[in-house]
């Protein structure tokens, strides 16, 4: 896998030239369609032909190969910027290694806090325990979805009002985007923290249900990165990233001591705690940061009251579920779902442009399943 290193770096590269230049749409092309489909094709062949596990890991790097491969015709075809070809260590590009440096340490101590965890609880405790602990530590990356999809369309987006010295729609944009983030990413958040013992039994068996404090524990602190929302992307766009690599040290350095101090008594609980208050304290710097620079928040009247709400509907569930304990975990989650969005509708939480929005919304999806799809299935037919 070793080989792929270069062409996965190539291409995030090449990804992110497009991103700069608002063509967002050049990620969903490549890595969410193009790079799937082709490791689904290869693998598939490499188990038609009863290879051994070699061939899968091989299919794995066939694919990448097989996107960057693409990816190279496609930005020679359509290039996001005329090309000139003479190397021009000119006073931008001196701006940009300046601006990137601090990114790239703030990324690379970012991925090691996730390893941090790991390294400590191996050195302090069983195998055993960093296994169920590795089992359940990447399920709450599924409360970053949302974000990290919105984030990369968020900063071209804002870098361009930025560079406007269009501060207010920023804002505007920062409290919009916050607001639907953690909209939709707290029925995730709800599904691991009132229910971590049947989410963990149903994807790994009952062995596993004893880290379900630490599941509930991980997803407390990780909710804090779309609570508090794009408070990163809008630093990044306003171009200070030393403030970033500052918050990324600093998160780095709390996570280790309190690994440290917590493992030893606490063991999985510990570490979890650690990287929740770590991943917090660095949401609640940059929160700070952007109120205290730039005048932005994304506290409104309506996001106050959608805070009250999701606080008050996790309370009563976990108040329920002790008070008179039911089996019924699936049909429970449910009933949630339709009662937050029920809730949601009627709580005037959403403005009229956002209501208006989601009309619109509706009616595409109406269109859709009832026009368009039947026309192509009658095609194709």
């Amino acid at each position: 896998m070793i080989f792929a290193i270069p062409f996965t770096i190539l291409l995030n590269v090449t990804i992110a030239i497009y991103r700069g230049f608002d063509l967002t749409n050049v990620n969903m092309y490549f890595y969410n369609i193009i790079r799937p489909v082709s490791f689904l094709g290869f693998a598939s062949a490499a188990v038609f032909f009863n290879v051994p596990l070699k061939g899968i890991v091989f299919a794995d790097l066939l694919s990448m190969v097989f996107t960057f491969g693409i990816m190279s015709v496609y930005f020679i075809i359509r290039p996001p910027f005329k090309t000139e070809w003479k190397l021009k260590f000119s006073e931008p590009t001196r701006k940009l290694i300046r601006y990137s440096f601090p990114l790239l340490i703030t990324a690379t101590l970012l991925n090691l806090m996730t390893w941090t965890d790991t390294i400590m609880l191996g050195y302090f405790k069983s195998p055993e325990v960093v296994g169920v602990y590795n089992a359940v530590y990447p399920l709450v990356g599924f409360l970053t979805i949302i974000i990290n999809s919105m984030g990369f369309v968020y900063v071209p987006v804002a870098s361009k009002l930025w560079g406007e010295n269009r501060n207010e729609s920023i804002s505007s944009l920062y409290q919009i985007m916050t607001k639907w983030c953690f909209m939709l990413t707290f029925p995730v958040f709800v599904l691991m923290f009132v229910y971590p013992e049947f989410l963990l039994t149903k994807l790994y068996g009952a062995e596993y249900s004893g880290g379900a404090p630490v599941l509930r524990i991980l997803a407390l602190g990780f909710i804090a990165n779309s609570y508090f929302g794009f408070n990163y992307h809008t630093i990044m766009a306003s171009g200070n990233s030393d403030f970033l690599m500052k918050c990324s040290v600093a998160s780095a350095g709390i996570n280790v001591i309190l690994n440290f101090m917590l493992i030893p008594e606490y063991s999985m609980a510990g570490a979890a705690v650690a990287s929740s208050i770590s991943y917090t304290a660095i949401e609640v710097l940059m929160t700070l940061r952007t109120w205290k620079k730039e005048n932005m928040h994304p506290f409104t009247s309506m996001y106050r009251k959608l805070t009250f709400i999701c606080a008050f509907i996790v309370a009563s569930m976990l108040a329920t579920r002790e008070a008179i304990p039911l089996s019924g975990e699936a049909w429970e989650y449910a009933a949630f779902v339709l009662v937050y969005f029920f809730v949601i509708q009627y709580a005037n939480i959403l403005d009229k442009s956002e209501v208006s929005m989601i009309g619109e919304i509706q009616k595409d999806i109406r269109y859709n399943l009832g026009v368009r799809i039947p026309n192509i299935l009658k095609i194709r037919a």
